[in-house]
């Protein structure tokens, strides 16, 4: 008899039609890897995904959710090394076709063929789950506390937006360097506008948090803990990231950088924004997207949150999976910073 788990799957694509039930445990097949789930974050994605919002009906009926995931490799299938087995690691959620030339050239996220585990196929919102053994970070301090170690993934997401901010100030930076010492707005104190503004205090910028004038006091004050300042009226801006998803705040961000400066935009929007694109051409602003991540981006994540454990331990906020439901909910309504399912050892 097949052993059963606990997972978190979509039944329907009704809004809000989410279960958590008992499926059979999966075994890996060749080149897949087994995990043994220790944590998962939740995100807007997968709010985005439950609630069947525009521009995610493509998200399949009865998918297992969860992309921010950490957790032991515990069987390994055929043709995969066997020194997996009791690593901790972390999957590379969104990841493209390996074989095009964007993927060759390191730029997975540029792929046509990419996908997300948790939305195109099963996650990691379940007591175990497979998944292919080349798409996996395999964490440096295996000691990590799983909760922070949940947050790498939204990390990288962060750490490829401000690589884009930081090459135009330095073409040839590999990394963050070109942030020192700059002015750094970050519009939107979500989890990735923390992460994010966390990610540029440790390269040696100097960070801004702006956000809604009401409803976000607890992640405003999780932005000031971790080093951020408020947002002054008038202050000008090197740069800005805007990982708020709101046409007010990119617009808002125009007037705000200095002539030659760069807005990085991570973030995903509900609605079409209309910009004033003669501020863009006076201001010569480079107006920059960002999505996912590549491969490089999750050792320089994982550098950053062991280097700020105790100030991330703040935004964290635990649930079970039984929980699910409820944690989406705060998330969908700001009443947590970041919640994350934890799994019993």
């Amino acid at each position: 008899m097949a052993t059963e788990q606990l997972a978190a799957r979509l039944r329907s694509r009704t809004p809000w039609d989410l279960v958590i039930d008992r499926v059979a445990e999966p075994s890996p097949a060749a080149g897949e890897v087994r995990i043994r789930t220790e944590a998962v974050g939740l995100c807007g994605s997968d709010v985005h995904a439950v609630r069947a919002d525009a521009g995610y009906e493509w998200v399949p009926e009865n998918v297992v959710l969860g992309h921010e995931v950490v957790g032991v490799v515990d069987a390994v299938g055929e043709g995969v090394d066997a020194a997996l087995v009791g690593r901790r690691v972390v999957p590379i959620a969104i990841d493209g076709c390996g074989d095009c030339a964007v993927c060759r050239a390191g730029q997975a996220n540029r792929c046509l063929e990419r996908n997300c585990m948790g939305m195109h196929f099963d996650g990691g919102l379940a007591e175990s789950f497979v998944f292919p053994a080349g798409r996996l970070h395999v964490l440096t301090e295996q000691s990590l506390d799983a909760r922070l170690a949940a947050l790498i993934e939204p990390t990288a997401v962060a750490h490829q937006a401000l690589r884009g901010i930081a090459t135009v100030f330095d073409s040839n930076a590999a990394g963050l360097e070109p942030l020192r010492g700059i002015e750094l707005c970050v519009s939107g104190p979500g989890a990735v506008g923390l992460l994010a503004g966390c990610a540029a205090l440790v390269a040696g910028a100097n960070v801004t948090i702006s956000g809604p004038p009401s409803g976000a006091e607890s992640r405003m004050a999780a932005a000031l803990a971790l080093g951020m300042r408020a947002d002054a009226s008038g202050r000008e801006f090197d740069a800005w990231l805007d990982a708020s998803g709101a046409g007010a705040a990119l617009r808002g961000a125009l007037p705000r950088v200095r002539r030659g400066g760069v807005i990085g935009v991570p973030a995903i929007f509900a609605a079409e924004v209309a910009l004033d694109l003669n501020a863009i051409v006076r201001g010569q602003l480079t107006l920059r997207g960002s999505y996912a991540y590549t491969r490089e981006d999750f050792a320089a994540a994982e550098r950053i949150v062991g280097e700020r454990v105790d100030a991330l331990r703040g935004i964290v906020e635990e649930f079970t999976i039984a929980e699910t439901e409820t944690a989406l909910r705060a998330a969908a309504d700001a009443t947590v910073v970041k919640p994350v399912v934890v799994f019993p050892a």
